[in-house]
């Protein structure tokens, strides 16, 4: 400090950032932090506030100039799908509560260098470095980036990412299953060899892609009405149900996709101008409820048959008037449809608190 600063700015900065001979960190170093008020040390040191902010802000400049001529530590520069999968949802949740278009456009840029940039065919890859992609994904790049790929869905509506969605989720199904006893394995059958291949259902520092997977299956039964998706679903819970009571603290994401399928979901659906101020007003109430178990599919007015043929939430839901309408479902059967914004915050709850 004192070769950089001087002895006196380096008695200051020192003063103020809890600098010490003795430190707070290994080998007697210290981690600058600060825990009163820089009047309070000027007054200590007998200094004018005003010149003592002055004197730390021109110390702090030389102190980084002196840091920046150090090596710089290792970056890890490596792209993997499944933390990205992570941060698409994060971005795509924070565009449905924020009602933040760059949250969404995030996303859906991070999504398509994925699609574009991160297969072999059409199965996905795991890590992206210095323009390379290569090693066959996992169960964790491919629950995560299905879980984005829905969640980006309900948040624009390009029924092209559940499209994504539901061929990840048939690969899925198709290589990582155990046949056997009907769970998910972490490595595919077509990885390459290793001793045995383990299951993954316990959260850790990032959720179990079990517990995510089993979830993802149950969105799309909803979603793209496939019953098989549903079942395939519950014996993947099935498969770790003996574990939950033991250690239920171990399996958030899969009591998540537990609650989901022991509570059918609110299904929603939006037919109209999704672009109108209408609509944004419609889905500003939508997304600012708590709705834990929720599925939401909409469309332009009338929705196209290529559409209804896929979200069997938007047949026969057509409308005339100016304003986008709203359907509450469960199982399918909906309520009459409305396009008050009000009425619809008012309904949400009820359907919410119900339980089914």
């Amino acid at each position: 400090m004192e070769e950089v600063l001087g002895a006196e700015d380096a008695r200051l900065f020192c003063e103020y950032f809890n600098v010490t001979a003795e430190g707070n960190f290994e080998e007697a170093s210290s981690i600058p932090h600060i825990t009163g008020k820089l009047e309070e040390v000027a007054g200590r040191l007998k200094i004018d506030p005003s010149a003592a902010r002055a004197r730390i802000e021109a110390a702090r400049g030389k102190l980084y100039a002196a840091r920046e001529k150090r090596p710089a530590p290792f970056r890890d520069e490596k792209v993997l799908t499944a933390w990205n999968g992570m941060m698409i949802s994060a971005f795509s949740r924070g565009a449905q509560v924020l009602g933040e278009p760059r949250y969404r456009e995030a996303a859906e840029r991070a999504a398509r260098l994925v699609l574009d940039s991160m297969r072999d065919g059409e199965r996905l890859l795991r890590v992206r470095k210095d323009g390379q992609s290569r090693v066959l994904g996992f169960l964790d790049d491919n629950a995560f980036f299905i879980e984005a790929l829905i969640d980006l869905y309900e948040t624009g509506f390009d029924v092209g990412y559940l499209e994504e969605a539901r061929r990840l989720a048939d690969i899925v199904l198709d290589r990582f299953s155990d046949e056997q006893e009907a769970g998910l394995y972490f490595t595919s059958a077509d990885h390459e060899l290793v001793l045995t291949r383990r299951k993954d259902p316990f959260d850790g520092a990032v959720p179990s892609p079990v517990g995510v997977m089993a979830l993802n299956l149950l969105r799309l039964e909803k979603l793209a009405g496939v019953p098989a998706y549903g079942e395939r679903a519950r014996a993947v819970l099935l498969d770790v149900s003996a574990a939950l009571p033991r250690a239920p603290m171990g399996f958030g994401s899969t009591l998540i996709a537990l609650d989901f399928l022991l509570h059918p979901p609110v299904e929603l659906a939006v037919v109209g101008d999704l672009e109108s101020s209408a609509a944004a007003k419609l889905f500003e109430k939508i997304y600012s409820g708590f709705l834990p178990s929720r599925v939401i599919a909409a469309s332009t007015n009338p929705p196209s048959e290529e559409r209804v043929s896929s979200l069997p939430l938007l047949e026969g839901k057509g409308h005339k008037g100016e304003n986008p309408l709203l359907y509450i479902c469960r199982d399918y059967a909906c309520g009459e449809p409305v396009d008050d914004p009000l009425v619809a915050e008012e309904r949400l709850p009820f359907v919410s608190s119900s339980g089914g």
